[in-house]
């Protein structure tokens, strides 16, 4: 099967990309209304996207079927919003991924402070 060939049901999902902001005509407000308009997000939701992508260079907004994303991923575009239609994925059963340890302890902290 040819890698490239998806079906309109398929679960994608839409990344906003922290190069929106480079837009000086769009700011976290815009964005996150736009969001909120758009994807029907709860507006404290969309605020933190906004903020997070901001900050961080992406958020992942949701998942949804490869048509959905692509008629939601060109609105938001139409309206300056930077965005990507990715294909769906599910974290792998690594266990440098997993969230807890397999005797279920949970996995060590990675904060700075527990490597001392």
């Amino acid at each position: 099967e040819d890698g490239n060939q998806f079906d309109d049901e398929d679960p994608f999902h839409i990344l906003l990309m922290g190069e929106t902001f480079s837009n000086p005509k769009v700011n976290e407000e815009y964005v996150s209304v736009t969001l909120s308009y758009v994807l029907s997000m709860p507006s404290e939701d969309a605020r933190e996207h906004s903020k997070f992508a901001s900050e961080q260079g992406m958020s992942c907004l949701g998942t949804w079927t490869h048509k959905e994303c692509l008629n939601l991923g060109g609105q938001l575009m139409s309206r300056d919003i930077v965005c990507r239609v990715v294909p769906y994925t599910e974290g792998s059963s690594s266990a440098w991924q997993a969230k807890e340890a397999k005797d279920g302890e949970p996995a060590p902290s990675l904060e700075p402070s527990s490597f001392e």
